[in-house]
């Protein structure tokens, strides 16, 4: 080895530990007046490239070369710029900084015209998970706590949300901005259905009546928009045991990660006993479900979720007749189900932040009427990129796309005549989708979106403007006004027949103020909803594909 080279190496070993030593570590967690981390907050040295965005804990870190004398800046919607002045040396700095609201944000306005928050960013809480397991009469279920809001009207044979004169599958639940489909579980017919997912499993719950935003399509009437928890606190296991089945449940907490699973074993053949339903049972309804949930904290801003919820259940009785009463057919119903979700949050350079992620469902229902065979079949994903960032106090982007798939097949089986019969549809739907949130003043806000889908089937693409305005009228009061054009795919009943009908569409027109104190809100809408291209099909003739078509209005 020649002699240069040699004192080459030796000097850049000897320069090595100075290089590193010159890296500065800078650490600290952010948060509010009330103790509560700030997600994505930006945090830089004044005139230098150095900095980061606060994570999922309000968890911050960067390194620097820069030394001596120096001022440290933090800024966060809403909140008045913090400037730090620290001193670099060679020791790691660890701060702890809390952010202070802006005197003119203390009171700003927020969308509220058509839409109630619970849990979430928006401070106007009207219904909390709690409140949603403590609501009489809803038994614990999310969608009979909400069906007691205004805006929606209870459908008791049904059990499902109907949104101002909307039908149930009008509403379409997404949990961490992904679709779920088939949300409620099998039923006997004029018995309600329940959602299948409990409320404590999430930490924020957003119910829309109509104009929600340009990020949520495929609901004529309504998103129930539901984002579930972070990493679990606590290691526990809770065992359960009632008179109709138990549960058991568990979670394990590491430092960054944790893992919840449940499972619960329900039958209704003691209480079915007990009390008379007027339902000839031959055997009551039984479920066996299963949730796991995963949580790991990726970076300081960062986190991945993975959700999966499994459903086993089923029930048998005689049907009686229409026509005559005493005629009794013994149906068995069965059904399987698997949803699958997975998302990850991240907040990447120069303030944006990404969300991604990609969902499954899978949805099978058998029912046996006699020696009869009817099968309905459901599969599809959906996956969807969002990017948000917040570019000064007074505006903030969101953009994003999705993509969806899905397969749903119907086989109608009757061995004793040796017939088979057999529906079929692929749906592809890809969406885009860009909203800006404008404070125009401290008191007025302004929210402006589009979205434009494509559906395979028809190969047509459709825009869906959004608007909606919102001025704040004294210290705990608003008005609220929204615009929208909202679209849906058929049902699936009519899309297995001719899948070439168009999409279902609605216009919006909400005007409401709300006003909050004290523990109680006062709240009062007026709305006007327009349907357009609806299904419509000829008596007797709903099997023929020419005997339906998008010409009903309402």
């Amino acid at each position: 080895m020649k002699r240069p080279t040699v004192f080459l190496i030796t000097g850049l070993y000897l320069l090595l530990p100075i290089l590193l030593s010159s890296q500065v570590s800078i650490t600290g967690i952010i948060t509010d007046g009330d103790g509560e981390v700030i997600i994505g907050a930006n945090i830089y040295l004044e005139n230098t490239y150095d900095g980061t965005s606060s994570g999922v804990n309000g968890e911050f870190r960067f390194t620097t070369s820069e030394q001596g004398e120096q001022t440290l800046i933090v800024t966060y919607l809403g909140y008045a710029e913090t400037r730090k002045n620290i001193r670099i040396a060679q020791e790691a700095i660890e701060l702890r900084i809390t952010l202070k609201e802006n005197a003119v944000e203390l009171q700003k306005v927020v969308i509220t015209a058509g839409a109630y928050d619970a849990g979430g960013v928006n401070k106007r809480e009207i219904l909390k998970p709690l409140d949603i397991l403590t609501t009489a009469g809803a038994t614990g279920d999310i969608a009979g706590a909400l069906n007691t809001l205004p805006g929606t009207q209870t459908v008791g044979e049904s059990g499902r949300l109907f949104v101002r004169g909307g039908e149930g599958y009008e509403t379409k639940t997404f949990i961490d901005g992904l679709q779920v489909m088939n949300f409620y579980s099998i039923s006997a017919p004029n018995t309600p259905g329940r959602s299948r997912f409990m409320p404590y499993m999430f930490s924020g719950t957003s119910f829309s009546t109509g104009g929600y935003s340009a990020e949520y399509g495929q609901a004529l009437s309504s998103a129930l928009i539901l984002n579930s928890k972070f990493k679990a606190t606590q290691q526990r296991t809770d065992i359960s045991l009632m008179s109709v089945g138990a549960d058991i449940g568990t979670s394990r907490v590491w430092e960054k990660a944790s893992l919840s699973a449940k499972a619960q074993y329900t039958n209704l053949d003691p209480y079915m006993s007990l009390i008379n339903q007027e339902i000839d049972w031959i055997d009551a309804p039984t479920s066996l479900n299963g949730s796991v949930a995963y949580r790991r904290q990726i970076s300081t801003s960062g986190i991945l979720k993975v959700f999966g919820n499994f459903n086993r259940s089923g029930f048998e009785l005689n049907q009686y007749g229409i026509g005559d009463p005493t005629i009794t057919t013994p149906t068995e119903t069965t059904n399987g189900y698997t949803y699958l979700n997975a998302m990850i949050q991240e907040v990447i350079g120069n303030g944006w932040q990404i969300r991604g992620g990609a969902s499954f469902t899978h949805n099978r229902d058998d029912i046996r009427p006699a020696e009869n065979h009817i099968r309905e079949n459901e599969g599809g994903i959906h996956t969807k990129v969002t990017l948000e960032k917040t570019l000064s106090s007074q505006l903030k982007i969101k953009m994003g796309g999705e993509f969806f798939h899905r397969n749903f097949y119907q086989d109608y089986q009757q061995p004793t005549e040796n017939f088979f019969n057999r529906y079929e549809f692929t749906e592809q739907l890809a969406g885009l989708f860009a909203e800006t949130d404008i404070y125009l003043t401290s008191s007025l806000l302004a929210r402006v979106g589009l979205r434009s889908e494509y559906s395979g089937l028809n190969q047509k693409i459709h825009l869906a403007p959004r608007l909606s305005l919102a001025l704040k009228t004294s210290e705990s009061g608003q008005l609220s006004a929204a615009f929208g054009q909202f679209q849906q795919s058929a049902q699936n009943r009519w899309l297995m027949v001719n899948d070439q009908l168009e999409q279902e569409k609605a216009d919006h027109f909400i005007l409401n103020y709300q006003i909050s104190q004290e523990n109680r809100t006062f709240r009062m809408e007026i709305y006007y909803k327009k349907y357009r291209d609806l299904v419509k099909f000829q008596s007797g003739s709903a099997y023929q594909p020419s005997a339906s078509s998008n010409s009903g209005d309402g």
